[in-house]
């Protein structure tokens, strides 16, 4: 049990806690302070879109909580669990001077006690489409380690980037149907001044391979420069892709941006693409206002 004194150091700069017991004890001073919390959960290899979430949390939280865990249950059976960076020590350095309050790194035992019953949600058809056919299960482990997460931190807040697009809508979704009192945020992606979009992954592209993805952000950016040419590449967003070099694509479509459904008339859209360049997988995105 931490004493009163170690709590109140706790809340005085930035904590690393480890246990449930110990993140339990410590939100619940923060909560009888009446503190709102916002939380950014994370997979660690922090960046700078990690650093910009954080820095929507501060502004609109009282209290900042981080979590780094690595969730085995969303990588699928053909992906490298083993292989996703991982940077501790220059996590916490870097999260120590960025006013986050708490930073939680559990254990897989601590987040998937043998004795807790995990539920089956239900995702609908986003959980079959584009990223949730492609990597079966994945949608599924997402929603179990945020539901997870969200029961033992309690945020009023949480902040997601929108790089994860189709991630989001599933965090909404579940967030909406079990009625949790969460406020979901979703924030710009963060994109190097190239214009790719910045991720833990992007370590392992090679300075060729680098200059081969930013043609991702290159042709998103015509889907938005104008109304005409969005008509145009709307029909060829793949074609676009192709013609730049681009031919390992997982998919390249225009979808509903509410719902990630077909096209509806007057309403925004998104532009979401899937690429493999060497051994990195790399997602991006657009919203396309009409």
């Amino acid at each position: 049990m931490l004493t009163t004194y170690q709590l109140t150091i706790l809340v005085l700069s930035l904590q690393t806690i480890r246990t449930i017991i110990a993140l339990t004890q410590a939100l619940k001073l923060i909560r009888a302070d009446k503190k709102k919390i916002a939380f950014v959960p994370t997979m660690g290899a922090i960046h700078a879109g990690h650093l910009a979430l954080i820095k929507k949390a501060r502004a609109v939280g009282d209290f900042v909580v981080v979590s780094i865990f690595v969730n085995q249950k969303q990588f699928c059976s053909n992906e490298d669990f083993s292989r996703y960076p991982r940077t501790p020590k220059k996590d916490q350095e870097l999260l120590k001077r960025t006013k986050v309050d708490l930073l939680f790194m559990p254990s897989e035992e601590e987040i998937y006690p043998l004795n807790l019953r995990f539920p089956k949600f239900k995702l609908g058809y986003l959980e079959k489409i584009l990223e949730g056919k492609i990597r079966p299960e994945h949608f599924q482990g997402v929603a179990q380690v945020v539901w997870r997460l969200f029961d033992l931190v309690k945020p009023s807040i949480a902040i997601f980037g929108q790089k994860d697009y189709q991630q989001t809508l599933v965090i909404k979704k579940i967030t909406r149907d079990l009625k949790l009192p969460i406020k979901i945020l979703v924030e710009p992606t963060i994109r190097e001044a190239s214009g790719l979009a910045l991720s833990s992954r992007n370590i392992y592209l090679t300075f060729v391979e680098r200059k081969h993805a930013v043609k991702i952000h290159q042709v998103l950016k015509k889907l938005i420069k104008n109304l005409e040419y969005k008509k145009k590449l709307i029909h060829n967003f793949k074609v676009q892709l192709i013609q730049e070099k681009i031919n390992q694509i997982d998919y390249a479509v225009i979808r509903d941006a509410e719902t990630l459904k077909l096209p509806r008339k007057n309403h925004s859209l998104v532009a979401l693409t899937a690429i493999r360049i060497g051994k990195v997988r790399l997602i991006d995105n657009e919203i396309i206002k009409l």
